[in-house]
């Protein structure tokens, strides 16, 4: 008695149906593939800008609240040609410049000694991964309690920012 065995099959391209349509699907435009990008971007910048606008415009929003898009770029050319925004602009650049460092030299500092030192991972650990988790949102009312509404508080909250993702 002699058996047959059915014919291997090993990627299972006897279970295609054979009206299933095997045919590259069409060819995307070659210039929208390189600038597609792009494209959305500008569709999408164009967007928030028309939204802006009618939304002031409407009375949506009131223009005390949120000026128009043109009063924005307008104080903002204003602001380039007399000096004056770069003179508000450096304080805050200044503070995130300092909260930076300190950041820097306490997350890489810390973060050689709980490398290198096994007490000290042992010790500091378990407290850093404790901060660590806390959300700065969450830790903005305690800077200002401890260090007050002025320059400090804000040097801290950029030094919190900065230091866990040195660490």
């Amino acid at each position: 008695m002699a058996t047959t065995l059915p014919k291997p099959d090993p990627a299972g391209l006897s279970a295609i149906d054979e009206d299933y349509d095997l045919t590259p699907p069409a060819r995307r435009n070659p210039y929208l593939v390189k600038y597609e990008r792009y494209i959305y971007g500008a569709i999408g910048l164009t967007g928030f800008l028309v939204l802006w606008w009618a939304a002031v415009a409407s009375g949506y929003v009131d223009k005390l609240y949120l000026s128009t898009p043109q009063d924005t770029f307008t104080a903002l050319i204003d602001g380039l040609a007399d000096g004056s925004l770069a003179q508000e602009i450096a304080p805050s650049v200044q503070r995130a410049l300092i909260g930076f460092v300190i950041g820097l030299v306490a997350g890489i500092g810390l973060g050689i000694a709980v490398g290198y030192v096994r007490i000290v991972q042992q010790f500091l650990e378990p407290v850093l991964l404790f901060f660590r988790n806390l959300s700065l949102l969450a830790l903005l009312p305690v800077f200002v309690v401890f260090f007050g509404i002025g320059e400090q508080s804000k040097i801290a909250i950029v030094v919190w920012a900065c230091f866990w993702p040195i660490f």
